[in-house]
């Protein structure tokens, strides 16, 4: 985790959240398509303040529990914006599924490529532990299989999809890998989640000051709040810019 000032908070992580709450508000349901670039905008703001307020939390409380600050920050705006498209426009059982793929190809090949290029541009040679990527993979992958793959080869219903039964038995595979995950990442192999170079997590740390891990602590959450309401707002202009983009690429097909 990259380093965060000590004594104070970057002015836009306590305005926009604010901010976004306070447009939410505004706008109700009226008038949502000549305001979509300010939602949109506005909303990019609030996810990176989320972020960073995350980062503040994550950082003094120390790994491994600091990675999953992030990652609990992270899921709630994944999966707020996925609800909030969920809950507009037509009923569409495909969305969720091709959310979470995207993501999960986002991620591995784009975002973890990116951060491969940055480091070896930055550092020459970027360390990390083995043994931690390889627990994330362990989990990663039978999850991605159960969840985007398997349900292709069933005929137990028509279509790629689970009958009931099935559901309930996947849903709890995978939360005992993620409950397996968590076991080995804050307590068996807690090791293998620190930063090269650490081996008990004390070291290296540049811990904030309380008042601003408080703040952090309160802003955080209200962040997430209109990270959430606001793609709630956003969610029919986007649906509409989609469906308008698509006719158009059919048109010129």
């Amino acid at each position: 985790m990259a380093s965060v000032s000590r004594d104070r908070l970057p002015l836009y992580t306590i305005i926009l959240p604010v901010l976004g709450i306070a447009t939410w508000l505004s706008t109700g349901k009226v008038g949502l398509e000549p305001l979509a670039i300010v939602l949109a905008a506005v909303l990019l703001g609030n996810v990176i303040a989320a972020v960073h307020l995350a980062e503040v939390v994550a950082i003094r409380v120390g790994e491994p529990f600091g990675t999953l600050i992030l990652a609990l920050a992270v899921t709630v705006i994944e999966v707020g914006l996925i609800i909030s498209m969920m809950l507009s426009g037509k009923p569409n059982p495909a969305l969720v599924r091709d959310s979470i793929h995207a993501v999960v190809m986002l991620v591995l090949h784009g975002l973890a490529g990116l951060c491969i290029i940055v480091g070896a541009f930055r550092q020459r040679e970027t360390e990390f532990r083995v043994e931690g990527a390889n627990a994330f993979l362990a989990v990663l992958l039978p999850m991605a299989v159960l969840v985007l793959v398997l349900p292709n080869y069933l005929i137990s219903v028509p279509g790629p999809f689970y009958s009931p039964l099935q559901l309930y038995f996947v849903s709890a595979a995978c939360l005992g890998l993620y409950i397996a995950f968590l076991f080995i990442q804050t307590n068996w192999h807690r090791a293998f989640f620190l930063p090269v170079g650490e081996n008990d997590g004390a070291e290296a740390h540049t811990h904030s000051s309380g008042w601003l891990f408080f703040a952090s602590l309160v802003l955080l959450p209200i962040a997430l709040l209109s990270v959430v309401l606001l793609a709630k707002s956003l969610a029919p202009a986007l649906e509409t810019g989609v469906v308008a983009a698509e006719l158009r690429f059919r048109l010129w097909e």
